[in-house]
């Protein structure tokens, strides 16, 4: 009999990989089966995979084209394609889970025949292994309104790794919603994959998600446009595929539209000095379109460039100080 649950790790970097599979071997349920797609990663990804085909069920196939540098989520749509259990778990490369994970899962997917997605809650690790910080826990459930409100809010927590989706859904959406660097297309998808249904916490259990020099959720200016692009998009996609259904209030309408800009603007705030005049004025048309008020975009821009200009002076003023 096949198993129900497929551990999905779409690989490129190698450096915990290792941690990842082991934590995986320790599972006291080994019903599940694991796939890792190799990114034509230039890590020995083979090699450490090599390591575990005796304690899992480990599947391996390293592809020619290099996708994720320019589509991670093509990326991580071939490796879904890899497997066809009925249920995935999307595993990053670097991040581990809790010996008793797949068990707890199998308890939920024994008495819980109608949620598409699950999630477990999560610990923040650091390259050492050292847990940093333990997040909020999850409610038992959320619907898929309220963990959008409530991400933009920063009340939830949300990694890849934490979450279990219906292949079925996955299949029906085909695959995973594409934003720029993938930024916001594990929130855009979950909320896809779960459809009517609410998002299911599997208890007593936990994954750990892994902050490290290899993440990009840190501010990072290779990808600042990128990343406000995709929260645009992600917006927009909120409000033809969620917030204009029938399960959405006028009230909840106005309150994605209110959020959102404090969210976006939180954001451009950070990133905006990184942006090429082109994309600056890209980010404030867009956001006219999204929000009709030309001014208070142009303005947060304009703002948070002096802030960013003012700061760089000031190092600059110091620097000769801290020489003494």
């Amino acid at each position: 009999m096949r198993n129900v649950l497929a551990v999905v790790i779409p690989a490129f970097k190698g450096r915990f990989l290792g941690r990842t599979l082991a934590s995986l071997a320790s599972q006291n349920d080994k019903r599940f089966t694991v796939y890792v797609g190799d990114d034509n990663s230039p890590d020995s990804i083979d090699f450490i995979c090599q390591q575990y085909d005796s304690p899992l069920d480990l599947h391996y196939k390293k592809f020619e084209e290099n996708l994720g540098s320019h589509s991670l989520i093509k990326q991580w749509n071939r490796c879904v394609a890899m497997s066809d259990e009925p249920w995935v778990w999307l595993l990053s490369d670097d991040d581990e889970v809790d010996a008793n994970c797949v068990s707890c899962f199998y308890q939920f997917y024994e008495k819980d025949l109608s949620s598409n997605v699950a999630r477990f809650d999560t610990q923040v690790i650091d390259e050492q292994n050292r847990v940093v910080r333990n997040n909020v826990s999850h409610p038992e459930s959320e619907g898929s309104i309220a963990f959008v409100l409530n991400r933009m809010r920063g009340k939830r927590s949300s990694y890849v790794s934490e979450y279990l989706f219906r292949r079925s859904m996955f299949d029906r959406c085909a695959g995973f919603v594409d934003f720029p660097a993938a930024w916001c297309s594990d929130d855009a998808s979950w909320v896809h994959f779960a459809g009517e249904q609410s998002i299911t916490k599997i208890g007593n259990a936990r994954v750990q998600w892994r902050a490290s020099e290899l993440n990009i959720s840190s501010v990072s200016s290779p990808y600042a446009f990128a990343k406000v692009d995709a929260s645009l998009r992600y917006i927009q996609w909120l409000t033809e595929n969620v917030f204009i259904s029938e399960r959405a209030t006028q009230q909840q309408r106005e309150e994605l539209m209110a959020q959102s800009k404090i969210w976006l603007f939180n954001l451009i705030w950070k990133l905006s000095p990184y942006f090429y005049p082109n994309e600056r004025q890209y980010v404030i048309n867009e956001m006219v379109s999204l929000y009709d008020n030309r001014a208070e975009a142009s303005l947060k821009l304009m703002k948070s460039n002096i802030r960013f200009g003012l700061k760089k002076l000031r190092g600059l003023l110091l620097y000769p100080l801290r020489r003494l």
